[in-house]
């Protein structure tokens, strides 16, 4: 049968969620570049472009409102 709970230390639970995220993080990493292969996504400065502007506006409403 199957376990039904299974008992970790601090410290292994920890590792086990650092390895999680270190495969998410690689599982992310490969769908850019498999993106970025087939000609997806965008040139580094209009993605810049794009966070500046994003971050102006945001900054602008913060302003309105405070």
């Amino acid at each position: 049968g199957e376990a039904e709970l299974v008992v970790l230390s601090a410290r292994a639970y920890q590792k086990l969620l650092d390895e999680i995220e270190m495969a998410e993080n690689l599982a992310s990493i490969h769908k850019g570049l498999l993106e970025a292969e087939r000609g997806e996504g965008l040139p580094v400065d209009e993605a810049f472009r794009q966070i500046r502007e994003r971050i102006k506006e945001r900054t602008k409403r913060q302003r309105r409102s405070a």
